[in-house]
């Protein structure tokens, strides 16, 4: 049994990253990041937030196009200003996943502030990774930082793995393209352009248990890689990836190995 698990490890080494995606440009990476959900440790401040459009019943907005915010200059808001628009998610995966209670946020897009009245703004949609809704909340924007282009190499530390633990907006896989959370940060050791190897227990298939919740991990058997992926951004506990490559659909509770140089 031992000869097995060195055999299914070690056989798809070669060949099992063939489905990747196209060459991702800086420009296409920083739109990735900033439409990223994010995964918060408790609820959002939504003071500030959209509260329809001069078109009565107008609640679904694009971009360039114009709608009303339920603050101004008198809560610090200022022309040229932008902000993110962003909505929380409820979703009955999160809290299962993720180490703590976690609140999932999907990035709806982000606004430019045009006018600004003591009490209310008008904004347009600068760039909508969907549609951004009345009741959408504001946070100030960030332009995202990229890590270095050239990913950080080492061999997969299958040891101490991490889990897929969030989608955007409920969704329970990804492909190539895509990205996900997971659920290690730099509290574990973690930093912007390491590669990471995906992977699943195969006595478990598909990770049925997933270890939900702050259960550790225990693999049971040997294992099988299923991708590769590229941390873009990382926070303490958790950090936003990209899948790079895989031979299947990528899951959550699958298994991540932090690749580290020995």
């Amino acid at each position: 049994m031992k000869h097995f698990a060195f055999v299914v490890v070690l056989g798809w080494s070669v060949s099992l990253f063939a489905q990747a995606p196209p060459h991702a440009t800086d420009a296409s990476r920083r739109l990735q990041v900033a439409c990223a959900p994010l995964s918060l440790a408790g609820p959002p401040d939504r003071t500030l937030r959209v509260v329809g459009s001069h078109q009565r019943g107008r609640m679904l907005f694009g971009p360039n196009e114009p709608l009303v915010i339920n603050a101004g200059t008198n809560q610090g808001l200022r022309v040229e200003q932008q902000y993110f628009v962003r909505r929380v998610v409820r979703d009955r995966f999160t809290r299962w996943t993720l180490p703590t209670s976690a609140t999932s946020v999907h990035t709806a897009g982000w606004i430019q502030i045009v006018d600004a009245q003591p009490d209310m703004a008008v904004a347009t949609v600068t760039h909508a990774c969907d549609g951004v809704m009345e009741g959408d909340y504001l946070d100030p924007f960030v332009d995202p930082v990229l890590p270095a282009d050239a990913g950080v190499g080492g061999e997969p530390d299958f040891g101490h793995p991490a889990r897929i633990a969030m989608g955007d907006e409920k969704r329970q896989s990804a492909a190539p393209g895509s990205v996900m959370l997971i659920d290690q940060g730099s509290e574990q050791g973690l930093r912007a352009g390491q590669t990471l190897t995906i992977f699943r227990d195969m006595v478990f298939g598909r990770n049925p248990g997933m270890g939900y919740g702050d259960q550790p991990v225990q693999r049971r058997g040997p294992i099988v890689r299923i991708g590769l992926a590229r941390a873009l951004a990382v926070g303490p506990h958790s950090a936003l990836v990209s899948i790079e490559s895989s031979r299947d659909a990528i899951y959550i509770g699958d298994l991540v190995a932090v690749n580290r140089v020995r």
